[in-house]
């Protein structure tokens, strides 16, 4: 039994001992035999270009024209090949072929004096291109709004229209006094006197551009002024409205009555201790592409004393459409050609890029020596783990036969 147990290790030692030589063989064959047929750091065998013949294609020439040139291919070579023209001859006089010159592009460069070559390049130049966008900005769209930009011959603010219906003395003028400015230097005075009949209108207007479908905020400062100095004392006689012609128009005798909104502002004393201003607002959307507002004072019975009406801080504030004009760069690409130098003039000859048949480009995988391949070593790892495995379990087996 022993005797057998020594046997078959001295087996097991002999195959390990013919798998290694065997390894050690095909090393020595990939070293010295088969590297051979590679390239110095497996490098891949230059491709053999492929030669072309000639192939001359005579063009037709009509009498007494220039014969046109055609392209020749020529064997492809380590060095450029060149294009020739040729051509046929005429019955007449003979002349030198003239090669027809391509357009030069955008940006192009001409060879120096004495300086030859062709060919060309790609350049990327940044241009500069102008644009006309609209952009809708939230503005204040009522103009001298705050009457600070001053008042016409008639007292109106510049930029308003007036308007009355001569059922009393009305008069426009500007206000000063700090009283009676709500903010800045200036305020719009309607001033309604010496009514006979009821319903006396004074008031003023302006037309405006607005964008249809966009909300905007009316927002309106005044003071109502009368010698009742309070509207249970008056009848609630001294008024101020205000209307909107989404149509854009300017009679304001037009509008119903049902669209002449009341302000709910009190009525002040002209000896009242101080005075304040009362403020409205409200949001409007327009359905065309001007509106007008109207605001005017009333004085609803006859036989009344002078009521005064003032107005300051009016604004219009919504979206307003401009049209802009907005600057970006581009980059344009641009094919540059380089001429064809002429000798001593150094003038040039823009030249089209050659088309070249040259070698077939060479494609597959780049393989290297075996030694140099991962693969051969991980192959040459797992083989020397399973005879590792092997010789472990015959000596485990010959241990456990011998207790």
């Amino acid at each position: 039994m022993e005797r057998f147990q020594e046997n078959r290790r001295v087996i097991l030692i002999a195959l390990l001992a013919l798998v290694l030589l065997c390894l050690v063989g095909v090393l020595i064959y990939n070293v010295f035999f088969a590297a051979g047929g590679q390239n110095v750091a497996g490098e891949p065998p230059t491709a053999t270009p492929v030669s072309t013949e000639e192939v001359e294609v005579d063009t037709p020439t009509p009498e007494n024209t220039t014969p046109t040139p055609t392209r020749v291919i020529s064997s492809a070579s380590d060095e450029e090949s060149t294009e020739e023209a040729t051509m046929e001859p005429t019955s007449e006089a003979t002349t030198e072929p003239t090669a027809a010159p391509t357009p030069a592009s955008a940006a192009s460069t001409a060879g120096g004096a004495g300086s030859t070559g062709g060919g060309a390049s790609t350049s990327t130049t940044p241009v500069e291109v102008e644009e006309e966008v609209e952009v809708a900005q939230i503005e204040e769209v009522l103009k001298n709004g705050g009457f600070e930009e001053g008042f016409g011959d008639d007292g109106i603010g510049i930029n308003w229209q007036g308007f009355s219906n001569n059922r009393g003395v009305v008069a426009f003028s500007a206000e000063s006094a700090i009283p009676f400015v709500e903010s800045g230097q200036s305020a719009q005075r309607i001033s309604i006197d010496e009514g006979i009949e009821p319903d006396q209108y004074g008031g003023i207007y302006q037309q405006v551009t607005v964008t249809p479908g966009q909300v905007y905020t009316l927002t309106l400062n005044g003071q109502i002024r009368s010698g009742f100095g309070d509207i249970i004392a008056s009848s609630y006689g001294y008024r101020l409205q205000y209307a909107i012609d989404y149509n854009g128009g300017q009679n304001w005798r037009a509008l119903p009555s049902e669209e002449w909104v009341e302000l709910p502002w009190d009525e002040q004393g002209f000896n009242a201790d101080e005075f304040t201003f009362s403020e409205f607002s409200t949001q409007v959307t327009p359905t065309a592409d001007t509106m007008t507002i109207f605001i005017r004072g009333w004085n609803k019975w006859p036989d009344q004393n002078l009521g005064e009406y003032t107005l300051d801080s009016l604004s219009l504030v919504g979206p307003v459409t401009r049209t802009m004009t907005i600057t970006r760069m581009e980059t344009a690409a641009a094919m540059t050609s380089t001429g064809q130098g002429t000798g001593s003039s150094g003038a040039a000859t823009g030249q089209s890029e050659e088309l070249v048949d040259g070698a077939l480009p060479v494609t597959g995988t780049d393989d290297g020596p075996l030694m140099q391949d991962g693969r051969f070593w991980g192959a040459v790892l797992v083989l020397l783990l399973l005879v590792s495995g092997a010789v472990y379990r015959a000596k485990w087996s010959w241990s456990r036969s011998n207790r």
